[in-house]
């Protein structure tokens, strides 16, 4: 293991030394953030670096910054070495959103004891598990009693959403990047003020000398602009529900970052959020 750091030093220390913008550069970053925030975006990085090739490593697992696994993580989970640099960049807020076609066929549910009859899709993987909110929702019941669908990755469980197999949790961006989801408001019985929310904080983490790196350096500012709340709001400590966040970035509408990766044409406006 120290002949291991010692070498990875020694890698670290070679490329402070080269400050040309070339190269290769990886992100590790959970499935859901890089396949639907990161991934359409890149070609925002690429113009303006476009020497550097970028190399993603989608995971539900954190990887091993210090291990040299990639230069940069983002992560929902707060990293617990110390040896680590972690930056807090945003946080991630969820709800429940069902497709057109499921509300048509089975309506909504309006509080957490009628959600509990719906039909419920989870996801459960490391960082993001949906289980443990159904075990904290409904105490005692076993998931055999209404989940229809489960799923170890962010883009299997949104298109079993999408595509009405039953109500899942999605990031309330989910509508503002195109997607054909209707947010659902479902009240604690008895509360009328209290709704099912979840929250993720979002993580940066690089090696303590990877910002020396000039092309580690570009990728680590780029990273924390794409989740900059004051560009992007639903990234914002404070949750903002869907039928507020702002539909345009300097005048163009947020979709068009996204479009095609439904494969198909998108009209904002088509689904409704329903309280």
């Amino acid at each position: 293991e120290q002949m291991e750091a010692a070498y990875f030093n020694v890698v670290r220390a070679r490329d402070q030394s080269d400050e040309t913008i070339t190269g290769r550069v990886r992100l590790a970053i959970t499935e859901g953030l890089g396949t639907f925030w990161i991934a359409p975006r890149f070609i925002e990085f690429q113009r303006a670096f476009p020497e550097l090739i970028v190399a993603m490593h989608c995971a539900m697992a954190p990887a091993d910054i210090l291990r040299s696994e990639a230069d940069v993580g983002v992560q929902l989970v707060r990293p617990n070495k110390p040896d680590l640099k972690i930056v807090k960049i945003g946080r991630l807020h969820a709800m429940p959103f069902a497709s057109p076609d499921y509300v048509k066929m089975y309506g909504l549910p309006k509080t957490v004891s009628e959600f509990g009859k719906s039909r419920i899709v989870l996801q459960i993987s490391p960082q993001v598990d949906s289980k443990a909110a159904f075990d904290a929702l409904f105490p005692g019941v076993p998931t055999d009693a209404s989940v229809v669908f489960e799923s170890n990755t962010s883009s299997a469980h949104y298109w079993s959403i999408a595509k009405g197999a039953g109500i899942g949790i999605l990031p309330t961006y989910a509508n503002a990047i195109g997607a054909p989801v209707v947010p659902i408001d479902i009240r604690y019985d008895n509360e009328p003020n209290r709704f099912v929310r979840l929250q993720y904080d979002i993580w940066l983490t690089y090696h303590p000398q990877g910002n020396r790196i000039a092309r580690v350096e570009r990728l680590i500012q780029w990273v924390r602009e794409a989740f900059d709340p004051k560009s992007y709001p639903w990234f914002s400590d404070e949750f903002i529900p869907p039928t507020d966040l702002a539909s345009s970035l300097d005048g163009r509408p947020l979709a068009s970052l996204f479009a095609g990766f439904l494969g198909q044409k998108i009209e904002l406006g088509e689904s409704e959020p329903v309280a």
